[in-house]
C-alpha cells in the first residue's frame, strides 16, 4: 500500500538527492483506507514506514531521514479536547456496574480504572494482581511498565476501584487482569477491545462519542475540580518529570503521602458527583 521510489543512481550522491526531494511516496488508495487519523499521519511517518517495510529491502546507502525534512501539516494534526462531565462520568459508571450488561467484567473494569486513576490505557491493561496491594490501596506499576520505562511509579487507589480489583485479582490472582481473550500465558487484552467497548457504550447510553485517552484528560480535569493542585495531578499521571529540567534530571524526591492525599480528594468528589448520582441515561 506504501511504495517508495528513487531515481536511478546512487553512490556518494544518493543523500544529496533524497534530501533533494528526489523520494516520492505513493498511496494506493483502494488499498490504504483514508480516514481523518490517516489523512493527519505526517508523510514523515510514511516515508519511515515505507523504507522500513519495503517488499524488495535493500541498503540504500541512506545516511538520514529523507522524512525529516518533511514539513508538519499543522492544519491536519489537532489537539483533542473532548472531556467527560459529571453527567456523562455517571452514565458511564453505572453501564460499567458488576450487574450491568455488554461488557465483560475486565472491559468493565477497565473504564472504572481509567476513570478512577488517571492512568494510559496501555499502562492499565498491562495491570498483574501482583502489583495491586488492597490492604494499602496501592498501584505498584513497574519501571518497565510505564510509558518512560525508567523509574516504578505508585498510584493511591481510590475507595471506587477497590472492590472491582479484588473480583478481578479473584478471578486471575496474581497474574494479568486484563488477559486477552483466550489468552496463552502472558498475553493481554488489546487497546483497541477497550475503545470497541466504548464505542457501544457511547451508543447504547446516547453519549457523544469519545475515546480512552479522553477519559485521562477528563481526570485531569476534574481533579482540579475535586482541589487536586496541577503539580500533583501531574505526578499521578506521570506528567511532572517531563515538565522541565530540574524535575526530569535532579527532582528524587518522594511525594507519595502528597499523592494520597489528592486521590482521597478525587476520591470524595468522585464519590459525591458520579457514583452517588443518578446517571444521566436514566434520569432522561
Amino acid at each position: 500500500a506504501v511504495d517508495i521510489r528513487l531515481e536511478e543512481g546512487g553512490g556518494a550522491d544518493l543523500d544529496a538527492k533524497l534530501m533533494s526531494g528526489v523520494v516520492q511516496l505513493t498511496i494506493n488508495a483502494s488499498s490504504y483506507a483514508r480516514t481523518p487519523e490517516v489523512e493527519a499521519r505526517p508523510l514523515c511517518h510514511l516515508a519511515v514506514l515505507a523504507i522500513g517495510t519495503a517488499e524488495h529491502r535493500q541498503d540504500w546507502g541512506i545516511t538520514t531521514n529523507p522524512g525529516a525534512m518533511v514539513p508538519k501539516d499543522a492544519g491536519a494534526i489537532g489537539t483533542r479536547d473532548r472531556n467527560l462531565s459529571a453527567l456523562e462520568l455517571q452514565a458511564v459508571w453505572a453501564a460499567t456496574a458488576p450487574d450491568a450488561p455488554g461488557f465483560s467484567p475486565e472491559i468493565a473494569v477497565c473504564i472504572r480504572m481509567l476513570i478512577g486513576c488517571g492512568q494510559r490505557v496501555q499502562e492499565t491493561l498491562r495491570i498483574d494482581g501482583s502489583e495491586i496491594n488492597l490492604q494499602t490501596k496501592e498501584w505498584r506499576m513497574p519501571a518497565e511498565k510505564t510509558k518512560g520505562r525508567k523509574f516504578p511509579h505508585t498510584i493511591p487507589l481510590p475507595d471506587a476501584v477497590i472492590d472491582d480489583l479484588a473480583a478481578l485479582i479473584a478471578i486471575h490472582g496474581d497474574g494479568p487482569l486484563f488477559p486477552a481473550r483466550g489468552a496463552q500465558g502472558d498475553e493481554r487484552m488489546d487497546h483497541r477491545s477497550v475503545m470497541q467497548a466504548i464505542e457501544r457504550l457511547c451508543a447504547r447510553e446516547k453519549l457523544q462519542a469519545f475515546q480512552s485517552r479522553d477519559i485521562r484528560r477528563t481526570w485531569k480535569s476534574r481533579a482540579h475540580e475535586a482541589g487536586v493542585d496541577r503539580f500533583t495531578r501531574d505526578l499521578i499521571q506521570q506528567h511532572a518529570q517531563n515538565g522541565n529540567a530540574g524535575s526530569k534530571h535532579y527532582d528524587r524526591a518522594e511525594y507519595g503521602p502528597q499523592m494520597t492525599e489528592a486521590m482521597a480528594k478525587w476520591s470524595a468528589w468522585l464519590n459525591a458527583n458520579v457514583i452517588n448520582q443518578t446517571p444521566l441515561a436514566k434520569a432522561a
